[in-house]
């Protein structure tokens, strides 16, 4: 019932592992094997990447949170105000320590 009821092979086998989830299906293989990690934006409440695009960002954001539109703003209103006079030719990069 379960196979037919996703529309799928009834020889369905789902590995919700700690590190992978894996999906194997009769007669296909395995459709699907990414790491089991969920990048969430606690601040926007969303799901912003999950499975091996969540995986690479571990670890590159130094904050802990992905940049926010009034972050870069601050450095855009910095760059315009008197306190930025004597910074010329200078190239900022607002990545919150993001490494790439």
């Amino acid at each position: 019932m379960f196979g037919r009821f996703l529309g799928l092979a009834a020889d369905l086998a789902i590995d919700l592992g700690t590190a992978n989830t894996c999906v194997f299906v009769s007669g296909r293989g395995i459709v699907l094997n990414e790491p089991s990690v969920v990048a969430f934006n606690t601040a926007l409440n969303r799901i912003e990447a999950v499975g091996s695009k969540a995986r690479d960002m571990i670890g590159r954001t130094p904050l802990g949170r992905i940049g926010q539109p009034k972050d870069l703003a601050r450095a855009a209103v910095f760059f315009a105000s008197d306190d930025a006079a004597w910074v010329t030719g200078e190239r900022l990069t607002a990545s919150g320590g993001l490494r790439t």
